[in-house]
């Protein structure tokens, strides 16, 4: 699951997925690989492929992405706002300016 967060988040194809998770050492710490064997650093983009689509069938893809949120604003402390909130205020400003 966190190979297919880390390529969304990066923008990346399956084949640059597939190469990041194997040889990134940032990916290896991000993501807890254990061990420097190549079986532990091996992904198949099949794999990758076929998760991806799971995610998707079970309509997993908005509650991965609410687990992450939450989990980045308790780690990084970040006030929680929805992105509404920062356009009505952004808004309001520019109206106030006129």
């Amino acid at each position: 699951m966190g190979a297919l967060i880390l390529q969304q988040m990066h923008d990346l194809t399956d084949e640059e997925t597939v190469s990041q998770y194997s040889f990134n050492l940032q990916w290896h710490y991000a993501l807890d690989i254990p061990g420097e064997t190549d079986e532990a650093k091996y992904l198949c983009a099949k794999t990758l492929w076929s998760l991806r689509h799971m995610v998707a069938e079970e309509g997993l893809d908005r509650e991965l992405f609410n687990a992450t949120t939450e989990t980045l604003t308790k780690v990084f402390k970040v006030k929680k706002c929805s992105i509404w909130d920062g356009i009505l205020k952004r808004s309001a400003g520019e109206a106030r300016e006129s």
